[in-house]
């Protein structure tokens, strides 16, 4: 049975669900935008053969905490699972989530082993594509509308509207209307009497800030620091899809590392939930 928790921990207050089943401990980490609801399909099947718990990332859906800096959200894993009492689970991570788990493992952090969906650090630290302009902040409020106000009316309005477009939407396309409903609703928190779309622009630009130097950087490099087994799923249709033998790379580095392949767009886990839960199965199966 699908359980809602709040953990308090030294690092703050995190909310979550515990999707039940039994099993080695998995841990899901969500990507920007989305919370716990993004996993619920997936994590359903999971469960047949793995305990899986998520939780909403900081400055994301219904936990309270917002990034002082941009490495707090992935240093929140090793607090969030000593409060869940899990000495070392298998992080299972979406997009911003992937780098999360790959940053923490990185750090030195306690994971039975990685799998990072569709969220890869790909170029070197002195490549020219990592200072690419990022997209404009007008742009991401016409997409997601991130750090939207909006009165209840306008909010119901506003995810019919998006559930209608799916369909037609490369993004969000393929998935089930009330997963995706549900997932956009827990994107809104109170507000006084209205809901603030989260994450806000304050929360992203945060987390987008470069790290301190001597910090665990978002490069290719990194996972020369990661010595836990790790699966990498690439979506063909993806944010590297023009990419794919680079991915392969990092997976041909070491023995312990496994690479798939999975058609469909950047959101699989919402997408494809039977295919990636199958696929997870496969590969931690290959790992262990």
């Amino acid at each position: 049975m699908t359980r809602q928790f709040d953990v308090q921990t030294p690092a703050g207050r995190f909310a979550g669900m515990d999707f039940g089943g039994e099993g080695g401990d998995c841990l899901l980490l969500h990507g920007t935008g989305q919370n716990v609801e993004a996993w619920r399909a997936f994590a359903a099947k999971l469960a047949r053969t793995r305990r899986v718990v998520a939780f909403d990332l900081r400055g994301h859906g219904r936990t309270p905490e917002d990034s002082a800096d941009a490495a707090q959200f992935w240093r929140d894993i090793g607090a969030v699972c000593n409060g869940l009492g899990f000495a070392a689970p298998t992080l299972i991570g979406h997009s911003t989530g992937a780098w999360a788990a790959t940053a923490h493992a990185a750090s030195g952090g306690r994971c039975a082993a990685l799998v990072c969906i569709d969220g890869f650090t790909l170029d070197a630290a002195d490549d020219p594509r990592r200072h690419a302009t990022p997209i404009p902040e007008t742009d991401l409020f016409r997409l997601f509308r991130y750090g939207w106000i909006a009165p209840t009316a306008e909010r119901d309005a506003y995810i019919e509207e998006e559930v209608a477009k799916a369909p037609s939407d490369g993004l969000n396309r393929g998935i089930d209307a009330a997963l995706l409903r549900a997932t956009l609703r827990r994107c809104f928190a109170p507000c006084g009497e209205k809901w603030l779309r989260r994450p806000t622009m304050e929360e992203i630009g945060t987390v987008s800030a470069p790290p301190p130097a001597g910090a665990v950087r978002p490069t290719r490099e990194v996972y020369d620091r990661i010595d836990a087994p790790m699966a990498l799923i690439w979506a063909v249709d993806g944010l590297s899809k023009d990419r794919r033998g680079e991915v392969e790379a990092v997976a041909a580095q070491r023995a312990n590392r496994r690479f798939a392949a999975l058609e469909g767009t950047h959101n699989l886990p919402m997408q494809r939930p039977e295919a990636l839960a199958c696929a997870v199965v496969d590969l931690l199966a290959a790992l262990e």
